[in-house]
């Protein structure tokens, strides 16, 4: 602040140059000075300063007291206060980099740590992995891939239909099990009917005596037979299996116990027996089939029929010998007449003469039609007698038995308890849309189950 008002000029410039020169002089000496903004106190001290001294002589007195201490300021005056004295950058600089390290190791440890545990962990699923994958090596055996079983029953296939093309005028009757499903005078007229009619009784005839009766034909007959029961028990017992996994599970158990089966009889397969029997089987399936097509054959039997009946034999009996070794399940199905067409392993073939003069035949109950492996489900342990004693009401009499009447026997007692509830059930169905079902089959349906179709059953509507 200047002098007060009404002084004379040189005392003010007087005044002026002495406050300079104690500005200066408490700054040499470091010593501390008030403000005059913070009191009255520095303004009555220069004022008397420059009286004493108008010419602005130097004065040094004494320092000025310290201030006193500033009171608490109150809430409300907070904003106005003097902030306190903050840490100097190089501080606060250290104290960061010294937290930020600190947090750095913290974090390195911990992805230390779960780098380790992942790594881990994924070596142990590695070792899962390869350990699941020499197992399944070690049980995965395949004599012949796919397109070897599809050309083998191809083959087959061929065969059958060119012995049936050559026997088709030869036919004098026609099997009881297919007799409802062809007309009356298709034998006198030797047409393509009675070709596929051929067709269905050999191909049903193979699936009934050799696929489906025998395990392997390198073991002893009653053997074999009882080993094939019992795979087919596996199947026909085990719980229901609603999901795929389930279904999976259950293949691969009798997978399993195929497998394990056969490396215990290595050293019966291996031996010299075995051709022994193989060739023994096939002399007695060739007699069994040519008698079988000779009952419903004119006299005397067509030439080259012991030729086609022989290929044909062997060609099932090499496939037989395959199926059991593979550590996939080989399905082979021959669909039986009324059964529901099925796309998946269906394939409709040319048509036939339409059937306007049906002959006669056995009555069987829509359960009974589904295919063989519901029958062999119902046959139960009594089913080879059930197709004994059909095979005798088949032919009746002192006629010679027949291999056709196989999978069709059943008993005439649950047919006539469920009579009123299938009347019942079919008066509900009247209104719903007519399912196409199968005429008959020509040949039969193999899928690998579970993967794929190998061949598909051309059947006849």
């Amino acid at each position: 602040m200047g002098p007060p008002p009404g002084q004379p000029p040189q005392i003010r410039r007087s005044l002026e140059s002495s406050q300079l020169n104690t500005t200066a002089g408490a700054s040499r000496e470091g010593s501390n000075y008030q403000n005059y903004g913070q009191g009255g106190q520095g303004q009555s001290h220069g004022s008397q300063i420059g009286v004493n001294n108008p010419q602005g002589v130097n004065y040094r007195g004494p320092p000025p007291p310290p201030p006193p201490p500033m009171a608490p300021s109150a809430p409300g005056e907070q904003g106005r206060s003097t902030p306190p004295p903050s840490r100097s950058r190089d501080d606060l600089a250290n104290l960061d980099l010294a937290q930020l390290l600190a947090r750095h190791e913290e974090l390195q440890d911990k992805y230390r740590r779960v780098k380790k545990y992942y790594f881990d962990k994924d070596g142990q699923v590695q070792q899962l992995q390869n350990t699941l994958a020499h197992q399944r090596l070690a049980q995965s055996n395949t004599t012949l891939d796919d397109n070897e079983y599809t050309a083998r029953f191809n083959r087959l296939d061929g065969a059958i239909n060119q012995l049936s093309f050559n026997i088709r005028k030869e036919w004098r009757s026609v099997p009881l099990w297919l007799s409802p499903h062809v007309n009356k005078d298709a034998p006198s007229t030797g047409t393509k009917e009675m070709t596929a009619v051929g067709r269905a009784c050999i191909t049903r005839w193979l699936v009934d005596e050799i696929l489906d009766r025998h395990f392997h034909p390198a073991l002893e007959p009653g053997l074999s037979s009882q080993l094939k029961i019992i795979e087919k028990n596996l199947r026909r017992f085990a719980p229901p299996t609603p999901s795929d996994e389930e279904q999976e599970a259950l293949l691969a158990k009798i997978a399993n116990w195929r497998l394990a089966t056969l490396e215990g009889l290595r050293e019966l397969l291996t031996s010299s027996h075995a051709g022994e029997y193989r060739a023994a089987l096939t002399s007695n399936l060739i007699e069994k089939l040519i008698a079988c097509l000779e009952i419903h054959l004119k006299d005397p039997a067509p030439p080259g029929l012991e030729g086609g009946v022989c290929m044909i034999v062997e060609l099932a009996v090499g496939i037989a010998a395959n199926l059991p070794l593979e550590s996939r399940d080989v399905f082979v199905e021959y669909v039986l007449p009324g059964a529901v067409i099925n796309e998946h392993y269906m394939k409709v073939d040319g048509a036939l003469p339409a059937l306007t003069n049906p002959g006669e035949g056995p009555n069987l109950d829509v359960n009974d039609k589904a295919s063989i492996a519901s029958l062999d489900e119902k046959d139960g342990a009594s089913g080879e007698a059930d197709r004994e004693s059909l095979k005798e009401r088949e032919q009746g009499g002192g006629k010679k038995k027949t291999m056709f009447g196989g999978l069709i026997a059943k008993k005439n007692a649950p047919v006539e308890k469920d009579a009123t509830r299938g009347a019942v059930i079919g008066q509900g169905q009247q209104g719903a849309p007519k399912e196409e079902r199968v005429r008959f089959a020509a040949f039969m349906a193999v899928e690998v189950r579970g993967r794929s179709v190998l061949v598909k059953a051309p059947v006849y509507l």
